[in-house]
């Protein structure tokens, strides 16, 4: 799977960006502040449909604006076609399309693009308690399996 291409309005930081990568490693490098989470955030929201900074969505929308959007384009392998997904975020509801159709349930987006977020604060990770450790196996497999992700959802009722 390969990112072409994210566009971001109204996120966090952005105004607008429009960002095209290359089929090679990306590496997104710059001073701090710049926004440089913020794009591996759009992308990650696309994923699970939530932020990993454990943000509610009104903090994700630029201050002064109602709403925001991410658009990515991606090529997969298992198809060799490209894709988009996309999300309207707005503080009391969020919409999300794959190839241009609205879905009915975020469980709809699940498997389509698969990102796992890891930081150098998790270096820890592996010495404290094991509900840290099961958080973030559960939100990788998660992606990988729409059952297992309804079956942890059953398992925390």
């Amino acid at each position: 799977m390969f990112i072409r291409r994210i566009v971001l309005n109204h996120f966090r930081n952005y105004s607008q960006i429009d960002v095209n990568f290359g089929l090679n490693r990306i590496y997104i490098t710059g001073n701090n502040g710049i926004g440089k989470t913020n794009i591996l955030e759009a992308i990650y929201y696309l994923t699970l449909g939530r932020s990993f900074r454990k943000a509610d969505d009104k903090a994700l929308i630029q201050h002064g604006y109602d709403e925001a959007s991410i658009y990515l384009e991606y090529f997969s392998e298992k198809d060799n076609k490209d894709h988009h997904l996309s999300c309207v975020i707005n503080s009391s509801y969020k919409v999300f399309a794959v190839d241009d159709e609205k879905v009915k349930s975020l469980s709809q987006i699940l498997g389509k693009l698969i990102a796992v977020y890891y930081e150098p604060s998790l270096v820890f990770f592996f010495k404290d308690e094991p509900e840290q450790r099961r958080k973030l196996l559960d939100e990788a497999c998660s992606q990988l399996s729409p059952q297992y992700l309804f079956a942890i959802g059953r398992r925390r009722i």
